[in-house]
């Protein structure tokens, strides 16, 4: 057991390393760093059907930082970025994955042959939301959130998809549904294909409750969060989710429950340019009211708190529209070579 456990890292490691020295090669500066669940699940077939396509675009972020009866908050806002953009970058992206497979050696199912099966049908008609479906992404047991749109490419539903624990609970348990994958499988099987859930998280920053170095610090006695903005693929969230006619995943071998495998960023890809400007919004007679309310508050040896809050525009939407494009086209054509790779 331990053996062919070895053979299949070796093999991965082989698979992923010739991925990254062809892109490499292709002119890519700094190939991004893949993880992977089961990423032999693509074996089956050359055939592949791209059931599911969201690129999920971050509009607020949240962070809190805690040090013992201390806290502090921070929220930031991207303003000026129309839906008619995200969709244009969504739209790209999925040309752009139909492209790579293609040339990668994929067989790519059509999208109204995908659309004609019934399987499928029952399935979007059930989990797909109408396109750009915005998410809630409360954090538990904090004082504020984070919010996103997905959207699908034209004619498509978006879903919501994590390889974490983000969203609501209803979200969460479809996200990782057993019975889902399961249902997929029988699809996959209809359809002589294997299924694709791609998935992109793009967002407008990267936030932090431990480091000195964001662009936007909020502290109460040691207790701080930050928010830098620039733009970032997020790890692990920025991935492609496969479902052969197995269905759902086997235990133990992939921790994306309802899926027989998946090829992932494990670190973010930031771009080589930041287009983003943040701007402090919150009153300076606000910061002088929680000054002195934490001044009291310590003298009586009670909590602090300090909440900040930003907003966040890119340089033009033009610039946006490029970098997002750019970004997640670079990340898509390294997946799909580790999946031929692994084939």
């Amino acid at each position: 057991m331990h053996k062919t456990t070895s053979t299949r890292a070796g093999r991965l490691a082989r698979a992923l390393a010739s991925a990254l020295t062809a892109l490499a090669i292709g002119g890519v500066q700094a190939a991004p760093a893949l993880g992977s669940d089961n990423i032999e699940a693509i074996k089956e077939n050359k055939r592949v059907a791209i059931e599911r396509f969201s690129i999920e675009f971050y509009t607020q972020l949240f962070g809190e930082g805690r040090s013992g009866k201390n806290t502090a908050r921070m929220t930031a806002t991207l303003k000026g970025i129309s839906d008619a953009t995200r969709q244009a970058v969504t739209q790209q992206a999925y040309v752009d994955t139909v492209q790579a497979l293609q040339k990668a050696g994929f067989e790519v199912v059509d999208a109204v042959q995908l659309a004609a099966q019934p399987l499928f049908q029952a399935l979007d008609a059930k989990y797909g939301k109408p396109s750009p479906h915005v998410v809630d992404d409360e954090k538990m047991l904090e004082g504020g959130k984070q919010i996103s749109h997905v959207v699908a490419p034209a004619g498509m539903r978006a879903y919501f998809q994590s390889g974490t624990a983000r969203g609501d609970l209803q979200q969460r348990m479809e996200s990782q549904n057993y019975a889902i994958g399961k249902q997929q499988g029988e699809l996959a099987k209809a359809l002589g294909a294997t299924l694709l859930d791609v998935h992109v998280l793009a967002s407008f920053g990267t936030v932090s409750a431990t480091k000195n170095g964001a662009l936007r610090i909020f502290a109460g006695l040691g207790a701080k969060a930050g928010i830098e903005a620039r733009p970032v693929l997020v790890a692990e969230e920025t991935q492609i989710q496969i479902v052969n006619s197995d269905g759902a995943r086997t235990f133990g071998v992939s921790r994306r429950m309802g899926h027989s495998g998946a090829v992932y960023l494990k670190e973010a890809l930031v771009a080589g340019t930041n287009i983003f400007e943040m701007r402090d919004t919150v009153p300076e007679a606000e910061k002088d009211k929680q000054t002195a309310l934490n001044v009291l508050s310590g003298l009586l040896g009670g909590a602090s708190e300090r909440a900040g809050t930003s907003e966040v525009t890119a340089a033009s939407e033009e610039a946006y529209l490029s970098t997002y494009q750019g970004l997640i086209r670079e990340a898509i054509d390294v997946m799909v070579a580790a999946l031929a790779s692994a084939h």
